[in-house]
C-alpha cells in the first residue's frame, strides 16, 4: 500500500490548504497505480507508469507548480547596511530589517529637543518601533491597515512618554517597505526607492526650502571672507532654521490644502493620500533607502562612492545636494543612511 500522505499541523483549511488535498489524491492514486503496475507487469492499460509525486518536505509541504512559481516570484535580500552619520552606530537614526514577509527601510526624524526613550534618541526608538511592527505583519497586509497597526503600537509603546509634548516635539519617523511576496512598495514620508526603470526619490518641500535659505546665508557668509572650517563648527544656518524645524510638525499629515504638506509616523492619523503604495514587476529587483544617500543606485558600492565624493566636493551641503545640515567636523557623513537591496528569489 501507497505510504500514508504526510499529516500537517495547518490542515485543509489552511492557507495553502485545498492545493495540498488536490495534492493528496495525486499522490495516492499514482501510488495505487504503481502497485497495479507492479502485480501485472506493467501499467493496466498497457501505458508508461508514471512516478509518484515529490516527497513532502520537512512541514508536510509537497512541492507543485503553483508554490514552485510563488517561491521564484518572492523577493530576497541581497544587500542591507545601515550606517551613523557620527560613526558611531549607537548614534544611529536609521533601522534596516528583514522579516518573514516584509522588509523595512525606518528613518527616525533628528531630534531638535533632546528627547530620549529608554536610553534611545526619540527618533531611534520610533523607527525600531516601525521596523517591529512592519516585520512582524503578513505578507498583502493593506497599506492602510499596516499604517494603523504602527499607530495603534505607537500609542501603547509611547503614549505615556509623549502625551504633554507640542507637536514639534513628538518623536517622529518614516519608512519605505516591501511585501517580498506580494511585491509592493509601501512609503510614508521621505524615504527613497528605485528599480533599473524608475526612481522614486524621498524629500519634501519644506525641507527643500529650509536647505534652499540655510544654504543662501551660508554662501554669503563665506562670500564676505568666513573661513569654511568656522561655518562647518559652528553653523549659523542651522541656528536660523531651527525655528521652523521645530514648528514645521504643524503642517505634518495635514489633510489636503497646504502646499508644505508632508507624512510622518508620529501617532497622529496619516492622511490616506500620504500613504504611498506601487506594484513590482515580477522580474524587478528593488532598492529601499533613506534620505542620507544624495542619488540612489541599484548597487550599494555606487551609492557609497558616490556619497564619499559629494562629502569631499561639498561637506557644507549648500550645493547642488543642499541640504538642512552639514557633515560636521569628526562626523563621516552630514545624515545617518541605509540601503536595502532585494532581488527575485528565481535569480
Amino acid at each position: 500500500m501507497p505510504e500514508p500522505y504526510p499529516q500537517t499541523t495547518e490542515g485543509a483549511r489552511g492557507a495553502d490548504g485545498w492545493n495540498r488535498v488536490v495534492v493528496r489524491l495525486i499522490h495516492d492514486r499514482a501510488a495505487l497505480r504503481v502497485t497495479r503496475g507492479q502485480r501485472t507487469g506493467g501499467h493496466p492499460c498497457g501505458r508508461e507508469v508514471q512516478p509518484p509525486p515529490p516527497a513532502a518536505d520537512d512541514q508536510g509541504v509537497i512541492p507543485t507548480p503553483r508554490t514552485d512559481t510563488l517561491a521564484r516570484r518572492a523577493l530576497v535580500v541581497t544587500e542591507l547596511f545601515v550606517a551613523a552619520k557620527s560613526g558611531d552606530q549607537d548614534d544611529c537614526e536609521d533601522v534596516v530589517r528583514d522579516g518573514p514577509d516584509l522588509a523595512v527601510v525606518a528613518d527616525g526624524a533628528t531630534d531638535t529637543f533632546g528627547t530620549r526613550i529608554g536610553g534611545l534618541t526619540a527618533g531611534r526608538a520610533v523607527a525600531e518601533l516601525v521596523a517591529d511592527v512592519v516585520t512582524d505583519a503578513p505578507t498583502g497586509i493593506p497599506a492602510l491597515e499596516l499604517v494603523d497597526r504602527i499607530n495603534a503600537e505607537y500609542g501603547s509603546r509611547l503614549g505615556a512618554t509623549v502625551r504633554d509634548l507640542p507637536p514639534g516635539a513628538l518623536p517622529t519617523a518614516v519608512f519605505c517597505a516591501v511585501d517580498k511576496l506580494g511585491r509592493r512598495v509601501i512609503r510614508v514620508g521621505d524615504t527613497s526607492w528605485r528599480t533599473p526603470g524608475r526612481t522614486h526619490l524621498g524629500g519634501k518641500r519644506i525641507d527643500r526650502i529650509n536647505a534652499q535659505a540655510r544654504a543662501a546665508l551660508l554662501h554669503s557668509l563665506l562670500a564676505e571672507g568666513t573661513p569654511h572650517e568656522e561655518l562647518l563648527e559652528h553653523d549659523p544656518g542651522r541656528q536660523m532654521i531651527l525655528p521652523v524645524l521645530r514648528r514645521q510638525a504643524a503642517v505634518r499629515n495635514r489633510p489636503r490644502g497646504s502646499a508644505l504638506t508632508h507624512a510622518g509616523i508620529d501617532g497622529r492619523p496619516v492622511p490616506r493620500h500620504l500613504v504611498e503604495e506601487w506594484t513590482l514587476a515580477d522580474d524587478e529587483p528593488v532598492v529601499l533607502a533613506s534620505d542620507g544617500y544624495p542619488r540612489l543606485f541599484m548597487e550599494l558600492a555606487r551609492c557609497e562612492a558616490y556619497l564619499a565624493a559629494d562629502l569631499a566636493r561639498d561637506p557644507l551641503r549648500i550645493g547642488r545636494h543642499a541640504t538642512t545640515k552639514a557633515a560636521r567636523p569628526g562626523h563621516v557623513s552630514f545624515d545617518d543612511r541605509a540601503f536595502l537591496r532585494l532581488d527575485p528569489a528565481g535569480g
